[in-house]
C-alpha cells in the first residue's frame, strides 16, 4: 500500500471511528494532521484547554486505536494546536 493510500485510510479512521468515540467519551476532538514518516500526526482539541493529559491520551488510546485499524501506520506523533 502506498504512503498516500495509508494517510486516507488514516485520516478515514480517525474521523470516523476515534474522533467521534473520543467526542462521546471525553469532549475531545482528534484531529488528524497528515503523516509523516509512516506516522500520523495528530491533534486534540479538549474543552479544558491545554488539558494535560492530552498527550497521554493521543498516545495510549488515539495511538492504539489508530494501528489496530490501519496496521500501516507506525504510530502517532502529537501535534500541538
Amino acid at each position: 500500500m502506498d504512503t498516500k493510500e495509508v494517510e486516507a485510510k488514516a485520516e478515514k479512521a480517525i474521523q470516523d471511528e476515534i474522533a467521534p468515540a473520543l467526542e462521546r467519551t471525553c469532549a475531545a476532538t482528534a484531529l488528524f494532521y497528515g503523516m509523516e514518516d509512516g506516522k500520523a500526526k495528530v491533534g486534540l482539541r479538549t474543552p479544558c484547554g491545554n488539558c494535560p493529559r492530552a498527550h497521554a491520551t493521543i498516545k495510549q488510546s488515539v495511538e492504539v486505536a489508530l494501528r489496530t485499524l490501519v496496521p500501516e501506520v507506525q504510530g502517532v506523533v502529537p501535534f500541538y494546536l
